[in-house]
Protein backbone atom coordinates (compact mmCIF):
# COMPACT_ATOMS: atom_id res chain seq x y z
CA UNK A 1 0.00 0.00 0.00
CA UNK A 2 1.27 3.35 -1.47
CA UNK A 3 2.12 5.78 1.86
CA UNK A 4 1.16 9.29 1.45
CA UNK A 5 3.30 12.25 3.44
CA UNK A 6 3.18 15.22 4.58
CA UNK A 7 5.95 17.06 6.28
CA UNK A 8 6.47 19.89 8.34
CA UNK A 9 9.57 21.74 8.35
CA UNK A 10 9.76 23.07 12.11
CA UNK A 11 13.35 23.10 11.93
CA UNK A 12 15.34 23.37 8.56
CA UNK A 13 18.80 22.73 10.52
CA UNK A 14 17.47 20.04 12.54
CA UNK A 15 18.82 17.02 13.08
CA UNK A 16 15.69 14.95 14.31
CA UNK A 17 13.08 13.32 11.89
CA UNK A 18 10.16 12.53 14.02
CA UNK A 19 7.85 10.49 11.61
CA UNK A 20 4.21 10.00 13.05
CA UNK A 21 2.19 7.16 11.46
CA UNK A 22 -1.83 6.38 11.91
CA UNK A 23 -2.86 10.17 12.87
CA UNK A 24 -6.14 11.02 14.13
CA UNK A 25 -6.65 7.92 16.32
CA UNK A 26 -10.18 8.41 17.57
CA UNK A 27 -9.59 10.53 20.76
CA UNK A 28 -11.48 10.94 24.05
CA UNK A 29 -14.83 8.97 22.94
CA UNK A 30 -17.98 9.50 25.12
CA UNK A 31 -19.80 6.83 26.37
CA UNK A 32 -23.31 8.11 26.49
CA UNK A 33 -24.56 4.47 27.74
CA UNK A 34 -22.52 4.61 30.52
CA UNK A 35 -24.69 6.49 32.48
CA UNK A 36 -27.52 3.83 32.19
CA UNK A 37 -24.28 1.21 33.23
CA UNK A 38 -24.66 -0.90 36.75
CA UNK A 39 -21.81 -0.15 37.76
CA UNK A 40 -20.21 -2.07 41.10
CA UNK A 41 -19.67 0.12 43.99
CA UNK A 42 -16.15 0.90 44.80
CA UNK A 43 -16.16 -0.47 48.47
CA UNK A 44 -12.97 -2.54 47.98
CA UNK A 45 -11.08 0.67 47.63
CA UNK A 46 -12.42 2.77 49.73
CA UNK A 47 -10.80 4.10 52.87
CA UNK A 48 -12.38 4.44 56.48
CA UNK A 49 -14.67 7.48 57.02
CA UNK A 50 -15.53 8.24 60.11
CA UNK A 51 -18.98 10.85 59.79
CA UNK A 52 -18.87 11.80 63.81
CA UNK A 53 -23.03 11.80 64.40
CA UNK A 54 -24.36 12.77 67.66
CA UNK A 55 -25.66 9.87 69.64
CA UNK A 56 -27.31 11.17 72.23
CA UNK A 57 -29.88 13.18 70.23
CA UNK A 58 -31.33 13.46 66.66
CA UNK A 59 -29.65 15.81 63.78
CA UNK A 60 -32.89 17.38 63.81
CA UNK A 61 -33.32 18.36 67.61
CA UNK A 62 -31.38 21.64 66.56
CA UNK A 63 -32.70 22.09 63.01
CA UNK A 64 -34.16 25.48 63.92
CA UNK A 65 -32.60 27.57 63.07
CA UNK A 66 -32.05 25.18 60.88
CA UNK A 67 -28.41 24.06 61.07
CA UNK A 68 -27.33 20.69 61.27
CA UNK A 69 -23.64 19.99 62.54
CA UNK A 70 -21.45 17.12 62.05
CA UNK A 71 -17.71 16.76 61.10
CA UNK A 72 -17.16 16.02 57.50
CA UNK A 73 -14.89 13.06 56.16
CA UNK A 74 -11.29 13.49 55.97
CA UNK A 75 -9.30 14.01 53.10
CA UNK A 76 -8.73 10.57 51.01
CA UNK A 77 -5.45 9.90 50.04
CA UNK A 78 -4.07 7.23 47.26
CA UNK A 79 -1.12 5.51 46.27
CA UNK A 80 -0.01 6.07 42.47
CA UNK A 81 -0.94 3.61 40.28
CA UNK A 82 2.11 1.01 39.59
CA UNK A 83 2.12 0.61 36.41
CA UNK A 84 5.19 1.78 34.66
CA UNK A 85 3.46 3.57 31.52
CA UNK A 86 1.86 6.79 31.78
CA UNK A 87 -1.88 7.14 31.05
CA UNK A 88 -1.48 8.97 27.90
CA UNK A 89 1.34 6.51 26.78
CA UNK A 90 -1.30 3.90 27.48
CA UNK A 91 -3.55 5.72 25.83
CA UNK A 92 -1.40 5.71 22.41
CA UNK A 93 -0.30 2.40 22.99
CA UNK A 94 -4.35 1.37 22.51
CA UNK A 95 -4.34 3.29 19.62
CA UNK A 96 -2.29 2.15 17.52
CA UNK A 97 -3.98 -1.44 17.35
CA UNK A 98 -7.29 1.07 16.11
CA UNK A 99 -5.62 2.24 13.09
CA UNK A 100 -3.61 -0.50 12.29
CA UNK A 101 -6.31 -1.48 8.71
CA UNK A 102 -6.21 2.14 7.56
CA UNK A 103 -4.51 3.37 4.74
CA UNK A 104 -1.22 4.27 5.50
CA UNK A 105 -0.28 8.13 5.96
CA UNK A 106 2.40 9.52 7.37
CA UNK A 107 3.28 13.38 9.05
CA UNK A 108 7.41 14.06 9.13
CA UNK A 109 8.48 16.63 11.28
CA UNK A 110 11.68 18.21 10.88
CA UNK A 111 13.03 19.25 14.47
CA UNK A 112 15.99 20.34 16.16
CA UNK A 113 17.42 17.70 19.03
CA UNK A 114 18.89 20.51 21.09
CA UNK A 115 15.36 22.41 21.09
CA UNK A 116 13.67 18.60 22.30
CA UNK A 117 16.37 17.49 24.98
CA UNK A 118 15.86 20.74 26.70
CA UNK A 119 12.31 20.95 26.93
CA UNK A 120 11.04 16.95 27.03
CA UNK A 121 11.62 14.37 29.33
CA UNK A 122 10.72 11.97 27.16
CA UNK A 123 13.38 12.98 24.53
CA UNK A 124 16.17 13.32 26.49
CA UNK A 125 15.82 9.39 27.07
CA UNK A 126 14.30 8.55 24.10
CA UNK A 127 16.72 9.50 21.37
CA UNK A 128 20.04 8.30 23.37
CA UNK A 129 18.67 5.29 21.48
CA UNK A 130 17.94 6.61 17.61
CA UNK A 131 20.40 5.84 15.36
CA UNK A 132 22.02 8.21 13.06
CA UNK A 133 21.76 8.22 9.81
CA UNK A 134 23.14 10.66 7.41
CA UNK A 135 23.15 12.78 10.18
CA UNK A 136 19.20 12.76 10.99
CA UNK A 137 18.40 10.52 13.96
CA UNK A 138 14.60 8.99 13.43
CA UNK A 139 12.07 8.73 15.85
CA UNK A 140 8.30 7.64 15.25
CA UNK A 141 5.18 8.12 17.24
CA UNK A 142 1.68 7.12 16.06
CA UNK A 143 -1.84 7.99 16.73
CA UNK A 144 -1.28 12.07 17.88
CA UNK A 145 -3.07 14.43 16.11
CA UNK A 146 -0.76 16.28 13.53
CA UNK A 147 -1.64 19.60 13.73
CA UNK A 148 -1.74 19.31 17.69
CA UNK A 149 1.47 17.89 17.51
CA UNK A 150 2.77 20.70 15.21
CA UNK A 151 1.60 23.46 17.61
CA UNK A 152 3.30 21.41 20.68
CA UNK A 153 6.72 20.83 17.99
CA UNK A 154 6.41 25.10 17.44
CA UNK A 155 6.05 26.33 20.95
CA UNK A 156 9.22 23.76 22.28
CA UNK A 157 11.45 25.19 18.71
CA UNK A 158 10.23 29.01 19.99
CA UNK A 159 8.21 29.35 17.08
CA UNK A 160 6.15 31.13 18.82
CA UNK A 161 4.72 33.49 16.15
CA UNK A 162 2.92 30.61 14.71
CA UNK A 163 1.16 29.55 17.84
CA UNK A 164 -2.39 30.29 18.04
CA UNK A 165 -3.29 32.55 20.84
CA UNK A 166 -7.04 30.89 20.94
CA UNK A 167 -7.95 27.00 20.44
CA UNK A 168 -10.71 24.88 20.46
CA UNK A 169 -11.27 23.01 23.77
CA UNK A 170 -10.38 19.05 22.20
CA UNK A 171 -7.50 20.64 20.64
CA UNK A 172 -6.36 21.93 23.91
CA UNK A 173 -6.93 18.39 25.37
CA UNK A 174 -4.95 16.92 22.14
CA UNK A 175 -2.34 19.40 22.71
CA UNK A 176 -2.65 18.52 26.73
CA UNK A 177 -2.50 15.02 26.76
CA UNK A 178 0.93 15.03 24.52
CA UNK A 179 2.51 17.87 27.01
CA UNK A 180 1.63 15.07 29.56
CA UNK A 181 3.20 12.22 27.25
CA UNK A 182 6.42 13.95 26.03
CA UNK A 183 7.21 15.18 29.53
CA UNK A 184 7.47 19.36 28.59
CA UNK A 185 5.31 20.95 31.36
CA UNK A 186 7.36 23.65 31.66
CA UNK A 187 7.69 24.71 28.03
CA UNK A 188 4.01 24.82 27.41
CA UNK A 189 3.05 26.44 30.76
CA UNK A 190 2.76 30.13 29.40
CA UNK A 191 0.67 29.17 26.65
CA UNK A 192 -1.60 27.23 28.34
CA UNK A 193 -2.46 30.20 30.65
CA UNK A 194 -3.35 32.32 27.45
CA UNK A 195 -5.32 29.38 25.74
CA UNK A 196 -7.04 29.00 29.32
CA UNK A 197 -8.25 32.54 29.58
CA UNK A 198 -10.07 32.20 26.46
CA UNK A 199 -12.21 29.80 28.06
CA UNK A 200 -12.88 32.03 31.24
CA UNK A 201 -16.66 32.02 32.30
CA UNK A 202 -17.45 28.89 29.99
CA UNK A 203 -15.89 26.11 31.82
CA UNK A 204 -19.08 23.42 31.96
CA UNK A 205 -21.46 23.09 35.15
CA UNK A 206 -22.62 20.27 33.99
CA UNK A 207 -20.87 16.44 34.26
CA UNK A 208 -20.44 15.67 30.66
CA UNK A 209 -17.46 14.70 27.62
CA UNK A 210 -16.29 18.54 28.04
CA UNK A 211 -15.84 18.94 31.96
CA UNK A 212 -13.76 15.18 31.31
CA UNK A 213 -11.63 17.31 28.94
CA UNK A 214 -11.28 19.81 31.15
CA UNK A 215 -10.55 17.67 34.27
CA UNK A 216 -7.62 16.19 32.44
CA UNK A 217 -6.10 19.80 30.91
CA UNK A 218 -6.03 21.44 34.24
CA UNK A 219 -4.47 17.60 35.95
CA UNK A 220 -1.60 17.76 32.98
CA UNK A 221 -1.14 21.99 33.42
CA UNK A 222 -1.87 21.77 37.15
CA UNK A 223 -4.22 24.52 37.13
CA UNK A 224 -5.57 24.09 40.67
CA UNK A 225 -8.98 26.30 40.57
CA UNK A 226 -10.25 24.92 37.01
CA UNK A 227 -9.40 21.26 38.70
CA UNK A 228 -11.10 21.96 41.39
CA UNK A 229 -14.05 23.16 40.16
CA UNK A 230 -14.52 20.39 37.75
CA UNK A 231 -13.87 17.76 40.01
CA UNK A 232 -16.61 19.47 42.47
CA UNK A 233 -18.90 19.33 39.22
CA UNK A 234 -18.80 15.66 38.60
CA UNK A 235 -19.01 14.77 42.11
CA UNK A 236 -22.30 17.13 42.36
CA UNK A 237 -23.71 16.13 39.09
CA UNK A 238 -22.69 12.23 37.58
CA UNK A 239 -24.85 9.86 37.82
CA UNK A 240 -22.40 6.67 37.74
CA UNK A 241 -18.80 6.25 38.05
CA UNK A 242 -16.61 8.93 36.50
CA UNK A 243 -15.64 8.16 32.64
CA UNK A 244 -11.90 8.90 31.88
CA UNK A 245 -12.27 8.60 27.84
CA UNK A 246 -8.78 6.94 27.96
CA UNK A 247 -7.68 10.57 29.16
CA UNK A 248 -4.05 10.70 31.44
CA UNK A 249 -6.12 11.37 34.67
CA UNK A 250 -4.87 9.21 37.61
CA UNK A 251 -6.89 5.93 38.41
CA UNK A 252 -6.76 7.45 42.20
CA UNK A 253 -8.57 10.76 41.45
CA UNK A 254 -11.71 8.95 39.59
CA UNK A 255 -12.07 6.96 42.72
CA UNK A 256 -11.96 9.34 45.05
CA UNK A 257 -14.12 11.36 43.18
CA UNK A 258 -16.71 8.23 42.96
CA UNK A 259 -16.56 8.13 46.42
CA UNK A 260 -16.96 11.22 47.52
CA UNK A 261 -20.54 10.91 45.31
CA UNK A 262 -21.44 7.79 47.11
CA UNK A 263 -20.80 9.25 50.45
CA UNK A 264 -22.81 12.34 50.06
CA UNK A 265 -25.55 9.89 48.39
CA UNK A 266 -25.65 7.54 51.77
CA UNK A 267 -25.60 10.58 54.03
CA UNK A 268 -28.67 12.27 52.18
CA UNK A 269 -30.32 8.84 52.90
CA UNK A 270 -28.91 8.85 56.57
CA UNK A 271 -30.65 12.48 56.88
CA UNK A 272 -33.81 11.49 55.14
CA UNK A 273 -33.82 8.52 57.44
CA UNK A 274 -32.94 10.05 60.76
CA UNK A 275 -35.68 12.27 60.09
CA UNK A 276 -38.56 9.77 59.96
CA UNK A 277 -36.99 8.43 63.14
CA UNK A 278 -37.63 11.58 64.30
CA UNK A 279 -40.78 12.28 63.38
CA UNK A 280 -41.64 8.91 64.89
CA UNK A 281 -40.25 9.56 68.04
CA UNK A 282 -42.63 9.60 71.21
CA UNK A 283 -41.20 13.08 72.30
CA UNK A 284 -43.27 15.21 70.13
CA UNK A 285 -41.62 18.40 69.12
CA UNK A 286 -44.93 19.87 68.83
CA UNK A 287 -47.72 17.96 69.09
CA UNK A 288 -49.03 14.32 68.00
CA UNK A 289 -50.70 15.68 65.25
CA UNK A 290 -47.94 18.10 64.28
CA UNK A 291 -45.73 14.75 63.86
CA UNK A 292 -48.23 12.55 62.52
CA UNK A 293 -48.82 15.00 59.51
CA UNK A 294 -45.26 15.81 58.63
CA UNK A 295 -44.64 12.01 58.73
CA UNK A 296 -47.03 11.13 56.95
CA UNK A 297 -46.33 13.93 53.87
CA UNK A 298 -42.95 12.85 54.33
CA UNK A 299 -42.91 9.19 53.72
CA UNK A 300 -45.95 9.35 50.92
CA UNK A 301 -43.32 12.04 48.96
CA UNK A 302 -40.65 9.73 49.35
CA UNK A 303 -42.83 7.01 48.22
CA UNK A 304 -43.79 9.21 45.09
CA UNK A 305 -40.46 10.49 43.97
CA UNK A 306 -38.57 7.79 41.61
CA UNK A 307 -34.84 9.20 42.84
CA UNK A 308 -35.83 9.38 46.71
CA UNK A 309 -37.30 6.22 46.64
CA UNK A 310 -34.68 3.99 44.94
CA UNK A 311 -32.13 6.36 47.57
CA UNK A 312 -33.83 4.62 50.31
CA UNK A 313 -33.56 1.34 49.01
CA UNK A 314 -29.50 1.95 48.89
CA UNK A 315 -29.64 2.04 45.15
CA UNK A 316 -26.70 4.44 44.30
CA UNK A 317 -26.89 3.84 40.51
CA UNK A 318 -28.28 6.84 38.07
CA UNK A 319 -28.41 9.49 40.91
CA UNK A 320 -26.86 12.75 40.64
CA UNK A 321 -26.77 14.52 43.69
CA UNK A 322 -27.70 17.67 42.10
CA UNK A 323 -30.93 15.37 41.26
CA UNK A 324 -31.57 14.22 44.39
CA UNK A 325 -31.56 17.56 45.99
CA UNK A 326 -33.86 19.15 43.30
CA UNK A 327 -35.91 16.44 44.33
CA UNK A 328 -35.96 17.18 47.76
CA UNK A 329 -36.37 20.75 47.37
CA UNK A 330 -40.09 20.06 45.89
CA UNK A 331 -41.21 18.07 49.30
CA UNK A 332 -43.70 20.21 51.11
CA UNK A 333 -45.96 20.71 54.09
CA UNK A 334 -49.56 20.11 53.25
CA UNK A 335 -51.85 23.12 54.75
CA UNK A 336 -53.07 21.85 58.44
CA UNK A 337 -55.32 24.44 60.03
CA UNK A 338 -55.22 24.00 63.74
CA UNK A 339 -58.15 24.64 65.67
CA UNK A 340 -59.68 24.50 69.38
CA UNK A 341 -63.31 24.27 68.39
CA UNK A 342 -63.05 21.79 65.32
CA UNK A 343 -63.97 24.58 62.39
CA UNK A 344 -62.07 25.05 59.16
CA UNK A 345 -61.54 28.42 60.52
CA UNK A 346 -58.08 29.15 62.29
CA UNK A 347 -54.50 29.67 61.85
CA UNK A 348 -52.01 27.47 59.75
CA UNK A 349 -49.70 25.43 61.56
CA UNK A 350 -46.38 26.53 61.54
CA UNK A 351 -44.34 23.37 61.91
CA UNK A 352 -42.89 23.02 58.38
CA UNK A 353 -41.09 20.13 56.43
CA UNK A 354 -39.16 22.49 54.52
CA UNK A 355 -37.48 23.53 57.17
CA UNK A 356 -35.97 20.48 57.95
CA UNK A 357 -35.16 19.23 54.44
CA UNK A 358 -33.87 23.06 54.13
CA UNK A 359 -31.25 22.57 56.83
CA UNK A 360 -29.83 18.82 55.40
CA UNK A 361 -29.65 20.61 51.78
CA UNK A 362 -27.56 23.44 53.03
CA UNK A 363 -25.57 20.39 55.32
CA UNK A 364 -25.16 19.01 52.20
CA UNK A 365 -24.26 21.10 49.78
CA UNK A 366 -21.98 22.84 52.39
CA UNK A 367 -19.76 19.45 52.05
CA UNK A 368 -19.71 19.05 47.89
CA UNK A 369 -16.19 20.13 47.62
CA UNK A 370 -13.74 19.59 44.46
CA UNK A 371 -10.43 18.23 44.70
CA UNK A 372 -7.20 20.09 45.54
CA UNK A 373 -4.67 19.92 42.93
CA UNK A 374 -1.38 19.54 45.69
CA UNK A 375 -3.15 16.99 48.13
CA UNK A 376 -3.95 14.63 45.18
Amino acid sequence: MEETEFFHEVDPDGDVELILRAPYAPFAKWDEHHESLVTRPFTEKKRKYSVLLGEESSLFDSVDPGVINYQPPPQSRSVEPTNNATPAQTCQQEAVTEQQAKPIIAYRYRLSSKHLTTASKYFKNSLKDCKMVNGILTTHATGWDPDALLILMNIIHGRHRTVPRRIELERLAKIAVLVDYYGCHEVVDIFMSVWNACFKGKFPVEYNQKLVLWMAISWISSRANIFKMMTRNAIKCSKNTIQTMNLPIPEHIIVIINLRREDLLKRINTHLHDLTIYLTDSRPRCSFECASMLLGALTKQIEANGFLKSLSTGSLHGHSISDILTSMRKITTPNLVITSSGNSSGPTHACKLETFINAVIKNIEGEIEGLELDVV
